[in-house]
């Protein structure tokens, strides 16, 4: 599994509003969203009605939401974001 804790302190704060943005993206277009653990899916819904996603508890459910049902679309939309460290540790799990 993904240390999504680990990769997001590598990132530049500025960042934070358009991997939020990516991530929900992502996560609400998959196809795969019936295979999201239902904790992760009650975490990610609690921290929508506290208007935490941007946080970075938020960011870190998101990320591992993400790569749980889209791993290689995450990948990809983080390479998009120019976070190629990023990209490089959820192709390779890390």
């Amino acid at each position: 599994m993904v240390d999504a804790e680990n990769i997001l302190k590598t990132l530049p704060g500025s960042s934070a509003a358009s991997l939020q943005k990516g991530l929900v993206d992502t996560i609400l277009k998959s196809k795969n969203a019936q295979s999201l653990p239902a904790d992760v899916a009650k975490r990610l819904l609690s921290l929508y009605h506290d208007d935490q996603l941007g946080s970075q508890e938020g960011l870190v459910t998101l990320l591992q939401a993400s790569v749980l049902i889209e791993q290689e679309k995450t990948a990809e939309m983080l390479q998009e974001l120019g976070l190629t460290e990023a990209a490089a540790k959820v192709r390779s799990g890390q």
